[in-house]
């Protein structure tokens, strides 16, 4: 004989029922509860696609946080480095990021020619009748940056990529696209990728032929380790930061700031493990 029991409902409910649910309140059977499991997945993805307010920062300063952490990864390779970007840079980005958006409502306004230079690109590319195709292009950049500025460098091998990058710059705007579609067309975001590397390349390119030194990465044979110069590292002369300027592919160079607001100056020292 099975016991009855009031239904939430209004109805009435067995115990044979009741059993058919575990601990959790979730059914037992596979099927049934599979499909609560999906009902309760499908109410948490409405969480994230239609947040409030204070989710929206809380996701951003997550964000924000994640990114500074695989900055810190891949430009430091450095566990220390990592976590000063992730509790103090993270933090400080996320604090601003939220205090931004809590009192501010609107984007600035846009210069009025903000889309000349986007829409000048996608004209120059298909109004060309001739020219290479994109991937050749950058395939000739990847080859010239791996072999003249990869990990194991030379002052002659660099100079040479210099050359060779300016060259390559002449050819990126000689890019051709046979197909000139509207509509889902990967050739034309292909070549404007080549146009964007090429700017990466020679900034890199340039600024490590001049930068007479080796640091960190930045590691030339011809300036190896000594008593003046440990590791290679000249800091009298190259302890500033290089700004590459596309107009007239010049290079600049700033000074590094030694003197923290609030405290003591650590001075630059010889790279152990």
């Amino acid at each position: 004989m099975s016991v009855e029991s009031e239904a939430p409902g209004g109805g009435q409910r067995s115990r044979d029922d009741a059993d058919s649910r575990s601990r959790d309140g979730r059914p037992r059977n596979p099927l049934a509860r599979m499909r609560t499991y999906y009902r309760e997945v499908v109410a948490e993805l409405r969480k994230v696609i239609y947040p409030t307010r204070s989710e929206l920062v809380t996701y951003t300063v997550v964000v924000v946080v994640f990114v500074a952490v695989m900055v810190a990864i891949v430009s430091g390779f450095d566990l220390g480095f990592s976590h000063l970007d992730l509790l103090v840079f993270g933090r400080a980005a996320g604090n601003h990021i939220a205090e931004f958006n809590s009192t501010s409502r609107a984007h600035k306004a846009l210069p009025a020619d903000a889309a000349d230079q986007p829409l000048a690109r996608l004209a120059r590319l298909d109004g060309a009748s001739s020219g290479e195709y994109a991937q050749d292009v950058a395939n000739a950049l990847r080859a010239s940056m791996q072999k003249h500025a990869g990990v194991f460098r030379t002052q002659a091998t660099l100079d040479e990529g210099v050359v060779q990058v300016a060259a390559l710059r002449e050819r990126v705007q000689d890019i051709n696209l046979k197909d000139k579609s509207k509509v889902f067309n990967t050739a034309r975001v292909e070549a404007l990728e080549v146009e964007n590397l090429i700017e990466v390349a020679q900034a890199t390119m340039v600024s490590a032929a001049a930068r007479h030194e080796s640091r960190g990465a930045h590691s030339l044979a011809e300036y190896g380790d000594t008593p003046e110069n440990p590791l290679g590292r000249n800091d009298t002369e190259w302890l500033k930061h290089t700004l590459w300027h596309r107009e007239g592919n010049r290079l600049s160079y700033k000074p590094v700031q030694m003197k923290p607001l609030t405290v003591d100056s650590i001075p630059p020292k010889t790279r152990t493990f």
